[in-house]
């Protein structure tokens, strides 16, 4: 005896067995239901053709037209044309930018180089007070510099500035980038070669002077956008001229396409080649395209006809037979025309339903998604529909399935399934007569199908051709040859592949194999969609649920804002109306204020810490230029409001802004018994009062020690830039043995007490304070120059408050300023001459005498002088 397997090997996934159902005794015809799939199947074209509609971008670049695509073609030109004028643009602009300003920055390092030499054994540099200002122009750099002695130790400035390029000893002068603190610089070094004239030491002194980019790349933009506006115009109306010209030239195909849209769907005759030159090509191959798709449409014609006669002629003979069945009355002769009948029943409903089944099916395929069902219950389902067809029924008496203990189970299309296993066994049914063994088995991690019968089997060379439409192994045995065609194609659908094979014994094997979509699957129910599983709506209904029950948010409701630090110089009481116009400013804002002792300005430099203060208001600029110098500031041009003839106050960098002038003056007591006409009313005036014999203020004069206090010390090295009086009046001062006190304040205490009557450079705000506070003092306002200090404000870069960039701009706002001016300072309009007033600029020209040598050798004149009678 020969058994025929069919095997399937699938997905594998168990469960607990299910009896199997009870066939149906109910009889239908096939037909009516492939009828109802096909009407499910229309009504599912409008998904597909939906996604069908949904090009990739390269298909739509394919279906961009000639036009539009020569167009952008152009444009792309252009964008490469303007991308490569940009880069020269880019690189002539940096180029031009960088000489400009290297000879600014080879200026200035030259400047410095030539005041180093050897003084007692040691390397000193006198840095010049107009080599920091010409770098300061722009208002945008941050300045480094570094001198090297000889033997490689570090003079003055940055000790880190050009540690990553060479330094070559010569005079001449040198130009490189470089890096400070993580940001690019561009470097001039220079060297002078000098001798000592008591030591005999000589070497060479390598000065470098380092600038940021910041005007640079300032200059570099501007002269880009000057450069490429105009070609940017031209290339503009270039490119207009040109598209213009192109779609000109594309007329006559817009017309071509015109005549065959308006043309009726059925008229496939030739266009007209009443056409210009260089498209008539092309209406050539149109009529010729057309020509063959009429002949096509022809030939479809003509196969739709033939499968239509195909299908009438059992149809007719059906009805023919019926007819004479009709009018005989012999019994014999009625069965022999009723089996005829059926026969052609038979194979009319055969036909029918292999086209309607294989259009249905595959339609399924390409729509619906894999779903996780139990391989048994497909086979069932199968033998179910195989038992409710008459034509099968016998067959199923000799059907061995033997149904596992466990699911199995496997992610397909389960009408595909059902319809494939169904073919198997059918196949089987017409070329094997005889039992048919159905089992359901697993092997390691895959389900198998088995299918047997007693057939005659495939020969070896036609089990791959059996595969094909309309082929069948034996023409002389029922069928349509398309059951193991939907077979393969179902399998296909779920990743699968089927292998006809000899089975033991003689038969035919076929073995289809599917990857597993759960290998540890057992004792699971088949899933659900997501959308239907109970385990995603009960968490989804319990969110819903408590979120109703939650009360509503208030919307209004704001965060309670961090406490923001001010610091600066002024006790508490001095800066209260500031701090009460900030609040009703930001009235949910709680701010904390801190007040610097004057001693601290110095320390602030070399340890620029400010604890956790969000705003700085300092009376001394040149420390806090040197701050933001040093990348402690953060910008704020952003945050500042409309505020002076440009927008913005006096500023540096965009860091430090004035928020107003505080100018020097001469502080004299009210009780003074000597006249109006007497009192000095410049340092001149000043200077020959000191040098009277006997002097009037012969130890009644108060200056204040530049060594201690940093804003004495501004406006001595600021005099001294100014005025050569200012070294003849610190010689003064020690011949008539001047009291030096370390503070302004402590100045303003004597001269109150009567200890001394004049007071020397003392800031006009720090005086209208005393007077508030009942001193009987009074002050001149010098008429040869009045020098004033700008109160500085800033953003530390640690300031991590989210509104302290916000309360700096409203305090730099007019009303602000207006506010800090008059009830915190309490200066009001003063009678100084016009043009008199002296303001110090801020920039980096400020840092010149923060330098240590430049500070030290200052210090030690100046000490000198007033402390020598």
């Amino acid at each position: 005896m020969r058994w025929n397997c069919w095997s399937l090997v699938c997905e594998k996934n168990c469960r607990a067995p299910r009896s199997r159902s009870s066939r149906s005794a109910e009889s239908a015809t096939s037909c009516g239901k492939q009828a109802a799939s096909v009407k499910t199947s229309a009504e599912e074209e409008k998904p597909e053709q939906e996604m069908t509609d949904r090009l990739s971008i390269r298909q739509r670049l394919a279906r961009l037209s000639i036009e539009k695509a020569v167009i952008a073609s152009a444009g792309f030109v252009f964008l490469l044309a303007g991308a490569l004028l940009y880069n020269t643009a880019y690189s002539n602009a940096y180029r031009a930018a960088d000489e400009a300003f290297d000879r600014v920055l080879g200026a200035a390092a030259l400047a410095i180089a030539d005041t180093a030499a050897y003084e007692n054994g040691n390397v000193i540099v006198d840095i010049p007070y107009s080599a920091f200002a010409i770098l300061g122009t722009t208002q945008m750099n941050r300045i480094f510099y570094r001198v090297v002695a000889p033997n490689g130790s570090v003079v003055t400035g940055s000790p880190v500035l050009g540690l990553d390029i060479e330094t070559p000893q010569t005079p001449s002068l040198r130009l490189s980038d470089g890096t400070m603190d993580g940001e690019p610089v561009r470097i001039a070094a220079v060297a002078r070669y000098r001798t000592d004239a008591t030591t005999g030491d000589a070497g060479w002194i390598d000065v470098l002077v380092a600038e940021t980019r910041e005007s640079r790349n300032a200059l570099t933009s501007h002269l880009i956008v000057d450069s490429l506006v105009p070609a940017a115009a031209v290339a503009v109306a270039a490119f207009l001229l040109m598209w213009g010209g192109i779609r000109l030239a594309f007329r006559p195909l817009r017309s071509v396409a015109r005549v065959l849209r308006n043309r009726a769907r059925s008229d496939l005759s030739p266009i007209s080649r009443d056409v210009p030159r260089e498209i008539e090509t092309l209406v050539v191959a149109l009529n010729d395209f057309m020509a063959q798709l009429a002949s096509t449409l022809e030939g479809l014609r003509r196969v739709t006809a033939d499968a239509a006669h195909q299908l009438r002629t059992p149809l007719a003979a059906l009805r023919a037979q019926a007819e004479v069945a009709l009018d005989e009355t012999d019994a014999e002769i009625m069965r022999d025309r009723v089996a005829r009948i059926h026969r052609n029943a038979a194979t009319a409903s055969t036909l029918a339903n292999r086209w309607l089944t294989d259009a249905t099916l595959l339609h399924k395929l390409k729509m619906r998604e894999a779903e996780t069902g139990d391989l048994s219950d497909y086979v069932e389902e199968a033998l179910n529909r195989i038992g409710s067809n008459g034509e099968f029924a016998e067959g199923l008496r000799e059907v061995e399935f033997s149904r596992p203990d466990q699911q199995v189970l496997i992610d397909a299309d389960p009408v595909g399934m059902i319809e494939m296993i169904r073919n198997l066994i059918e196949n089987a049914f017409l070329h094997a007569p005889g039992p048919t063994r159905v089992t359901v088995t697993t092997q390691s991690s895959e389900a198998v199908l088995t299918v047997c019968d007693k057939g005659p089997g495939i020969a070896l060379d036609r089990r791959e051709a059996v595969f094909e439409r309309y082929v069948r192994d034996r023409m002389d045995r029922p069928g349509s040859g398309l059951g193991l065609a939907i077979a393969r194609e179902v399998i296909s659908a779920a990743h699968g592949t089927i292998e006809l094979d000899e089975a033991d014994g003689g038969g035919l094997r076929v073995e289809v194999r599917l990857p597993i979509p759960n290998a540890s699957g057992a004792d699971k129910t088949p899933r659900k969609p997501w959308f239907r599983a109970g385990w995603i709506r009960l968490p989804a209904f319990a969110f819903l649920s408590l979120a109703a029950l939650l009360p509503p948010a208030d919307l209004n409701a704001q965060q309670p804002e961090p406490d923001l630090t001010i610091v600066s110089t002024l006790p508490h009481d001095n800066m209260a109306p500031l701090l009460d116009w900030i609040e009703t400013r930001f009235p949910s804002l709680t701010i904390n204020y801190s007040s610097l002792r004057p001693p601290q300005f110095a320390a602030l430099v070399r340890t620029p810490t400010f604890g956790s203060a969000d705003i700085v208001l300092l009376p001394v600029p040149d420390i806090a230029v040197s701050l933001s110098n040093n990348g402690f500031v953060r910008p704020l041009v952003d945050f500042i409001a409309s505020a002076g003839p440009d927008g913005r106050p006096p500023h540096w960098r965009n860091e430090l802004f004035e928020m107003h002038s505080d100018p020097a003056v001469f502080v004299i007591r009210k009780e003074d018994t000597m006249t109006t006409g007497d009192l000095p009313t410049t340092r001149l005036a000043l200077a020959r009062a000191l040098e009277q014999s006997p002097s009037p203020y012969y130890q009644r004069i108060g200056i204040v020690n530049v060594g201690i206090d940093s804003i004495s010390y501004l406006l001595a090295t600021q005099d001294s830039l100014r005025s050569a009086l200012s070294w003849r009046l610190a010689r003064d001062f020690g011949s008539v043995q001047a009291r030096i006190f370390e503070t302004g304040t402590e100045l303003l205490t004597a001269l109150a007490a009567g200890e001394i009557d004049l007071g020397y450079n003392i800031p006009l705000s720090s005086v209208i304070s005393a007077q508030a506070d009942g001193a009987p003092i009074d002050y001149i306002e010098p008429q040869d120059y009045l020098l004033s200090v700008p109160w500085t404000i800033f953003v530390p870069d640690k300031s991590t408050h989210p509104l302290g960039a916000f309360v700096a701009a409203a305090m730099l706002s007019a009303e602000g300023r207006t506010v800090f001016a008059n009830d915190v300072l309490g200066l009001t309009v003063r009678a100084a001459a016009p043009g008199s007033e002296q303001r110090i600029t801020l920039g980096p020209e400020l840092l010149v005498f923060l330098d240590t040598i430049k500070r030290g050798r200052f210090l030690d004149n100046w000490f000198q002088l007033v402390t020598t009678e």
